[in-house]
């Protein structure tokens, strides 16, 4: 059994507490680790079915790594099978 909504409050902390501080003063590894919260959270709001959530943070990971492959999956599978089908 997959528990998705009970992971996303801490996915969602991790990008609130990375967003509160200067992107500039961000080590290598805490950028890394900003970009996997957008991956993980755009997966995980997939995956429980809120297709409007992924979508939002796939595109807001994208903003700030436009290059990430996870938050272009995510649109391209929300995009290849519409809600409802």
């Amino acid at each position: 059994m997959r528990r998705w909504d009970e992971g996303a409050p801490y996915l969602v902390r991790a990008l609130e507490l990375a967003a509160a501080r200067d992107p500039q003063t961000l080590s290598e590894d805490e950028r890394d680790a900003w970009q996997d919260a957008f991956r993980c959270l755009a997966t995980n709001r997939l995956e429980a079915g809120d297709r409007e959530a992924a979508r939002r943070v796939a595109q807001a990971g994208l903003e700030l790594f436009p290059d990430d492959p996870s938050c272009r999956a995510v649109l391209r599978r929300l995009a290849e099978k519409p809600a409802g089908r």
